[in-house]
């Protein structure tokens, strides 16, 4: 018998008293199971062991909480990331991977360390977020913030989640945790519905000192709700469900954003510890940056770029919303997209190299 097999023995009762190792009956005091020796029932399992089984899994819904990933650095461009986002969306992703925040001239996000030892915040994180605003941010249409959207609005749709996040300011700032169902856009079907927008309690920070912001929302179902999943090249506006933390507006500030969590349920457990690695392949569903070599003779070949691990893409399989990061040597504008290739469509003005950043992130047009 296999380890871990079942002997039943039909028709054996207990007595009152009565012993039996490793033995386990049903209600109806029906057959007897033995679990064949050596075996690990989920009874003998450690709690600790559960524990990293359930470490290993991953509980943390958000992609990224330390703000480790930073597309960018894959490049070598570790320096700061300031300025709009091409593409005037009012929120917008911007230097660390699947968060999205104002899309101003005057930002500028910054990935920033923890010196060793410090225990500003729990679990010994490394890195933090940095946001400079040198200049008030001028649109109040949407309210500008700091959040991350999860794919398909109706998965967390009639349910409860906690959204927790340590933010720092060098001034008494109010936050206000928010959670927001969005519906898609379709440029030719029928309207989505508007985006439902539920509140958190709003929360002043003492000054220069790290607080954790935490919020549980219940979500609404999406009964009646129309909903457009699209995904084409024309309309990247598929529906998500976004958890996020409001910033001010009309003044400048220093904030700093570190252990951002997100759990189903109405708690907070321990610190998710989850492998860099992980993060990494998940974020490369909405970015990568890939090299380049662009050919001045097309008579001769055509260079490509195969992109082996796909992105978010429509039914075709084309990648959505190609951004030139860098390049060198003229104009670096003569390229195509094919399934999961970026090609050079035409004659570039000289040879050229360098990197493109694609963006499969989730949009909305606010």
């Amino acid at each position: 018998m296999p380890s871990g097999g079942c002997e039943v023995t039909p028709g054996y009762n207990l007595s009152p008293g009565e012993r039996v190792n490793n033995a386990k009956l049903n209600q109806g005091f029906q057959p007897v199971v033995r679990v064949e020796e050596g075996a690990i029932t989920e009874r003998e399992l450690e709690a600790s062991l559960g524990g990293q089984f359930s470490t290993i899994r991953g509980h943390n819904l958000l992609c990224n909480g330390d703000f480790s990933y930073w597309p960018q650095e894959e490049v070598g461009n570790y320096s700061p990331f300031t300025g709009v986002v091409t593409g005037g969306r009012k929120n917008d992703f911007g230097g660390v991977a699947r968060w999205v925040t104002a899309n101003d001239a005057n930002r500028t996000l910054t990935k920033s360390t923890f010196p060793p030892g410090d225990v500003s915040v729990p679990d010994s994180l490394f890195y933090w977020l940095r946001w400079d605003q040198t200049a008030p941010i001028a649109s109040t249409n949407p309210i500008p913030y700091l959040g991350q959207r999860l794919e398909n609005v109706r998965l967390c749709a009639g349910r409860s989640f906690t959204f927790s996040i340590w933010v720092f300011a060098t001034g008494a700032l109010t936050v206000t945790p928010e959670a927001r169902q969005f519906f898609g856009v379709h440029p030719s079907g029928p309207t989505p519905s508007d985006p439902v927008i539920v509140s958190g309690t709003p929360v002043t920070l003492a000054p220069n000192v790290w607080t954790e912001v935490k919020s549980t929302f219940q979500l609404p179902n999406v009964s009646g709700k129309t909903i457009s999943d699209l995904y084409s090249a024309t309309a990247n506006f598929p529906s998500f469900t976004e958890f996020r933390l409001r910033v001010p507006t009309g003044i400048t500030f220093t904030m700093g954003f570190t252990h951002a969590m997100l759990l189903a349920g109405d708690t907070m457990t321990a610190w998710d510890d989850r492998s860099p690695s992980i993060d990494y392949v998940i974020a490369q569903r909405y970015y990568q940056v890939v090299a380049f070599f662009w050919s001045s003779n097309l008579a001769q070949y055509t260079p490509f770029v195969n992109l082996t691990i796909p992105m978010l893409s429509d039914p075709a399989g084309l990648i959505l919303s190609p951004v030139i990061s860098s390049g060198s040597g003229g104009q670096v504008a003569a390229m195509a997209l094919h399934k999961h290739s970026l090609v050079q469509s035409v004659a570039n003005s000289v040879n050229s190299t360098g990197f493109v950043w694609l963006d499969g992130e989730l949009h909305s047009p606010d």
